[in-house]
């Protein structure tokens, strides 16, 4: 019996070296042969978040593409077609086709640092989105030591192949140009999904939609917990009674309340050990985060970038951070954390009690927002727009 084990062990072994052999052969020949394929001048490639779908900066490009340039051909890279426009073609995240695109799009459009797997070749033109707007805690260069050793290589990479970056405040170009080894322009336009906040703010119609999509019934107010990961992988620290959240979000706005919970979607696949009980709903897998900003009440984060882009349409934030002092010494803060015109929370019981009664510092928050220096005007998905169709102009 044991040594039936041992040898279906050493199978298993045997059997998973040699898959390893194999993809390494693969990326090799890939890198090898794509070259050669030439660029085609009217093909633009999308990528958001490693394959998450259609979300982020380049979901509000590439609309806006589509609407100034329809003949150009649009290509999402992802690990699912649900959402994906019909004239976009979906193409399967790390699949050899998805290679191919890469190697033959005129233009690229990402909001993350990671290895593309081919080459960029001259006559290709990289636009690096980024995924969050001016972040509290330490990024790149400036987290140096505390992050992964792989992730900076990549991140070297990707700085020195980048064409374009876009940036959505005065804070976020300081922090490009200082922590992000690149030397290139920078578009100070917005962030293009920030378009979506800014010309929606007041749409009641958008708004319901994604309200029943979510199964929310109109009338029921929206507390919207999205934290951030953490890089020892952790999740523990989401950890909230969901059902007290929910009664005193009920306290706050003496009205009937609905919670969504999004995880990073760095650990959006780790949700199977929370209770999502009766009026709290899993938007983890949800592809469009402003989405759930737009529709939400009242968002409570902790050290996520998406403070910024609800600020933009006035909404209510609060900050538990459970973690603090840890987090600091692991991770680090910029000093601006503290001075953040929100409160902050270490621990549930606190926040439960305290939220019934809060409520925001307008003047804060304006200050604050002065001193960060925006640039969202809701126009930013049409400058970028602009610029690629520049490019193909160019390349024509």
């Amino acid at each position: 019996m044991c040594k039936g084990i041992k040898q279906k062990v050493g199978v298993d072994k045997m059997l998973n070296k040699l898959c390893r052999y194999v993809r390494r052969c693969i990326i090799i020949l890939i890198k090898w042969v794509m070259p050669v394929f030439p660029i085609k001048k009217d093909q633009i490639c999308f990528m958001n978040f490693y394959g998450r779908g259609f979300g982020d900066n380049p979901k509000y490009i590439c609309e806006e593409l589509h609407r100034q340039y329809p003949e150009l051909k649009l290509y999402w890279l992802s690990n699912k077609e649900d959402g994906i426009p019909q004239y976009v073609k979906y193409v399967r995240f790390r699949s050899l086709k998805s290679y191919y695109i890469l190697a033959t799009s005129r233009v690229w459009v990402d909001n993350v640092r990671f290895s593309k797997g081919v080459h960029k070749k001259s006559g290709q033109y990289y636009i690096q989105t980024w995924h969050a707007s001016h972040s509290q805690k330490r990024l790149e260069h400036e987290a140096e030591d505390k992050i992964g050793k792989l992730y900076i290589r990549q991140a070297k990479r990707d700085g020195k192949i980048t064409d374009l970056m876009i940036s959505n405040s005065k804070m976020q170009s300081e922090d490009f140009r200082n922590n992000f080894w690149y030397k290139g322009e920078i578009m100070e336009c917005g962030a293009p999904r920030n378009d979506f906040l800014i010309s929606n703010k007041n749409n009641t119609f958008v708004a319901t939609e994604i309200k029943r999509k979510l199964g929310i019934l109109d009338d029921r107010k929206i507390i919207l917990f999205a934290p951030t990961f953490r890089d020892n992988e952790d999740n523990s620290y989401y950890a909230l009674d969901f059902k007290l959240l929910k009664q005193a979000a009920e306290k706050h706005y003496n009205q009937q309340c609905v919670v969504l919970v999004r995880w990073h979607p760095n650990v959006a696949d780790r949700t199977q050990n929370i209770k999502f009980v009766n009026g709290v709903i899993n938007v983890s897998e949800w592809p469009d985060m402003q989405e759930l900003i737009l529709i939400c009440d009242l968002l409570i984060t902790d050290y996520s970038s998406s403070i910024f882009d609800a600020m933009i349409i006035d909404k209510e934030v609060v900050i538990y951070a459970p973690d603090l002092e840890e987090y600091n010494q692991t991770r680090g803060l910029r000093d601006f954390f503290w001075k953040l015109p929100f409160p902050i929370y270490e621990t549930q019981q606190i926040m439960f009690d305290e939220l019934p009664t809060y409520h925001s510092d307008v003047n804060l928050i304006e200050r604050f927002q002065d001193w960060y220096g925006s640039y969202d005007k809701g126009n930013a998905s049409s400058t970028v727009a602009q610029r690629i169709g520049n490019v193909i102009q160019r390349s024509l």
